[in-house]
């Protein structure tokens, strides 16, 4: 929903779900608010089913397909430096250099 150019709500027509966007949009980024919707809306249409029905093998069965190779006229594989899927960021990994690999939490 939009209220004087602002964009206020967004929902998928499930209380769970509607619960849940509500709160990414206090704890997140607007962008990561509407990547959490479209991410919940694509999922759920392509499982077809409740949200108190989901297993977790619907979850690893839908994130298999998604990764999966696309093969077809309208897919363009771009490939990195070392002549696989990348492109311009394609780095050497850390783990693949023998470092280690370090996470650290970015200040709001």
């Amino acid at each position: 929903m939009v209220d004087g150019g602002e964009l206020v709500a967004i929902t998928l027509g499930h209380r769970l779900l509607d619960d849940y966007l509500e709160f990414v949009a206090g704890r997140g980024a607007r962008n990561t608010w509407l990547a959490t919707a479209y991410d919940l809306k694509v999922f759920f249409d392509v499982i077809g089913k409740e949200p108190a029905d989901v297993t977790a093998a619907d979850v690893f069965a839908f994130l298999a397909e998604q990764r999966a190779p696309r093969r077809g006229e309208n897919v363009v594989r771009i490939e990195g430096r070392r002549g696989r899927a990348g492109g311009a960021h394609d780095r050497q990994a850390p783990v693949e250099r023998g470092g280690l690999v370090r996470v650290s939490a970015r200040a709001r």
